[in-house]
């Protein structure tokens, strides 16, 4: 398929009807090519990154999924975005109260007392060629603006403009971070959108934004660039970005954000830029995933498929051979985030894992005489070893680690799926206060220190990675409708 002509083609046409009918963005009848009845993908069919739902829903459709909290903040910590979303009939936000309220903003603008930051120099400068209009602060501000005054934006749900304000004003803030000069004297970020994606869940995590709307601004901020140079992509690399955001944000927010993005600044391609987000929004269409995740066969061609997207069919409807007796958990989670609650409870006479076996880093650590702060090594090699001989066995098994990044699970999950085993995913989550003090209690801590080294690698499980995946969202306080994760 030819995304660039196609998508100029749907563009043209859109124009066309648009200046014939009058254009409405949200009314418009996009054909996202989902398949019928009976064909989609045994996972749930409407869910944001890690498999956290989409929209707000009610109690029955969160019994196993989602134990949702909008709490409210600790004092130490600045306020949800949430307390300056822009909302009709004005549309208007109070910047200046934003500045003042985040020092992740002022730093933006080069106020910070971070010294690392302070000894590179004008940090917070960008590339005129890209960016004329200023300092990142100055390009953040714009693109808010471009956000709040579009008819995209106005006409998403609540929650959506929730996810896309806070990726606005989230989208760059760690280009201070990535800040380079080259040779020839121009200005790089390169890895700000991976590194501020990460950054931008810490911020929301101890701002007590809710979990699922959390997740899909981190998919957002992390693809943000995405649709600027997706169409010039190899087909099967486009493919796969498209089908993952679908699993995340959306793509359908990310062509919202990308284009605020592109309009919030001053450069000579700039139209250019506006119009490749466009033919981004086509390319989605096009794959049947612009506003929902691809609908996969079933969730094993979607494993399949995520493994190696490069030489994958999406569209492969393939029989699923794995035995649902032989499913292997692997946990995943920070120290204190539940993981072990959870495994006590389902491991338990009656639970659903009853009398399973259970490889823990944990005691592997204990047993080897390993501090957590030590080279972790020998303790993976020999947690390793016993998950072999289980697989071997084809003896289902609970893998029990923090596993927080997708670069440890991965090969994990591999494993598992060389031997034929299915994967469950169980995320574990904890309110940033509450996950500190049960760390701080427990015998074997996990100094502070390690775990702010941690959340800098934190990205939860996604069911572009699993067959199966569970949270265990941990609420102090329900929200009023919501029920608590069992």
């Amino acid at each position: 398929m030819n995304y660039r002509k196609k998508g100029l083609l749907r563009l043209l046409d859109l124009i066309l009807r648009g200046l014939r009918q009058g254009w409405n963005w949200r009314s418009a009848n996009f054909q996202t090519g989902t398949r019928g009845p009976g064909r989609r993908s045994g996972a749930t069919a409407d869910v944001g990154t890690a498999g956290f739902p989409r929209e707000a829903v009610d109690a029955e459709a969160f019994q196993k999924h989602y134990g949702g909290f909008p709490l409210r903040a600790p004092a130490v910590h600045p306020p949800s975005t949430d307390l300056f979303l822009p909302r009709g009939p004005d549309w208007l936000f109070d910047w200046p109260a934003i500045d003042a309220a985040y020092p992740w903003i002022r730093k933006l603008r080069g106020e910070t007392g971070d010294q690392a930051l302070l000894a590179k120099g004008a940090f917070w400068t960008q590339d005129p060629r890209h960016h004329a209009e200023g300092s990142v602060a100055v390009h953040v501000r714009l693109v808010a603006e471009e956000m709040a005054a579009s008819e995209a934006f106005r006409g998403c749900s609540e929650d959506e403009r929730r996810v896309l304000f806070a990726a606005a004003l989230l989208h760059d803030v760690c280009k201070p971070e990535t800040w380079a000069t080259e040779p020839d004297g121009s200005i790089t970020n390169r890895g700000h959108s991976r590194i501020g994606a990460t950054e931008a869940r810490r911020i929301l995590w101890e701002a007590g934004f809710p979990v699922a709307l959390r997740e899909r601004v981190c998919s957002l901020i992390l693809a943000h660039q995405a649709p600027f140079w997706l169409l010039d992509r190899p087909e099967a690399q486009a493919r796969q970005i498209l089908l993952a955001v679908s699993f995340g944000g959306g793509n359908d927010l990310l062509e919202i954000l990308a284009d605020a993005d592109a309009r919030g600044r001053a450069c000579g391609d700039r139209q250019r830029i506006v119009d490749n987000v466009a033919l981004f929004g086509e390319a989605a269409r096009d794959a049947g995933c612009f506003d929902a995740p691809y609908p996969f066969f079933n969730d094993h061609s979607r494993m399949r498929y995520f493994l190696c997207p490069e030489t994958r069919d999406p569209a492969a409807e393939l029989f699923d051979t794995t035995d649902p007796a032989f499913t292997v958990t692997l946990m995943s989670g920070m120290p204190g985030s539940g993981k072990s609650t959870w495994i006590m409870r389902e491991t338990a006479p009656g639970g659903s894992l009853e009398g399973q076996a259970v490889v823990s880093m944990d005691r592997l650590r204990a047993e080897m005489k390993v501090k957590p702060d030590d080279d972790q090594g020998t303790v993976r090699q020999a947690a390793l070893k016993r998950a072999r001989e289980l697989l071997a066995a084809r003896r289902p098994f609970i893998w029990d680690a923090v596993n927080l990044d997708r670069q440890r699970r991965s090969p994990l999950a591999a494993l598992c799926h060389d031997y034929g085993a299915r994967v469950r995913m169980v995320y574990a989550e904890a309110p940033e206060p509450e996950m500190r003090a049960r760390n701080r209690a427990r015998e074997a801590r996990v100094p502070d220190a390690v775990i702010d080294r941690m959340l800098r690698h934190w990205e939860p499980p996604s069911l572009t990675e699993c067959h199966e995946l569970v949270l265990a969202i941990a609420e102090p306080q329900p929200s009023p409708g919501v029920r608590r994760a069992p």
